[in-house]
């Protein structure tokens, strides 16, 4: 009787143990898991996103091998320039949700918020203004007729776009000041 009452002591002591963790996540040298991710189902689970359109635009826009080249070209030089703000803006997205999830006071909180907040919003800016370069030295390349054509794609681009958000709202029973959430907890 006493093996047995000694062995449940050992091995409720042991599990305790192992379950309580003496450190905080936030400690680098901590071998404990982190706290699992709190993601909220707003939308039912069989909303999909609509499938992608194929935009072959060589074919769409009957462009020439050197046209192809041009805009390859473009695109890495764009792609160079955008990456490293794109890592950026990864980056202030993370130090902010690791502000908001730290235990600092709230007014310094907030300050650093809206610091983040901003340096996202001008990342954001620059990503966007690098993107309207991007695509007004692209239409700089095609003719007039492939020109007109792109801007019939591009609009036929924000109908369908216009469309399936329609069809996502109408979906998902979220309240129209919530952004919906996703499975993966991306909105």
């Amino acid at each position: 009787m006493k093996k047995s009452l000694l062995t449940a002591g050992i091995l409720l002591l042991t599990s305790v143990s192992v379950m309580a963790c003496p450190c905080k996540p936030q400690t680098p040298d901590c071998n404990c898991p982190p706290p699992p991710p709190k993601f909220e189902k707003k939308c039912p689970p069989n909303m999909q996103r609509p499938p992608r359109p194929d935009f072959n635009m060589k074919e769409k826009l009957n462009l020439t091998d050197e046209q192809v080249a041009k805009a390859q070209k473009l695109r890495m030089k764009s792609d160079e320039k955008i990456r490293p703000l794109f890592d950026e803006l990864r980056s202030k997205e993370t130090q902010r949700q690791v502000v908001i999830r730290s235990k600092i006071v709230q007014k310094d909180q907030i300050k650093t918020i809206d610091k983040l907040d901003k340096d996202i919003a001008k990342i954001k800016k620059q990503i966007h203004k690098e993107k309207i370069k991007n695509k007004k030295q692209f239409e700089a390349i095609l003719t007039d007729e492939q020109k007109q054509e792109f801007q019939k794609l591009k609009k036929e681009r924000r109908e369908e776009f216009k469309k399936n958000m329609e069809q996502m709202k109408k979906q998902c029973p979220c309240p129209p000041d919530k952004k919906p959430v996703q499975e993966n907890g991306k909105v």
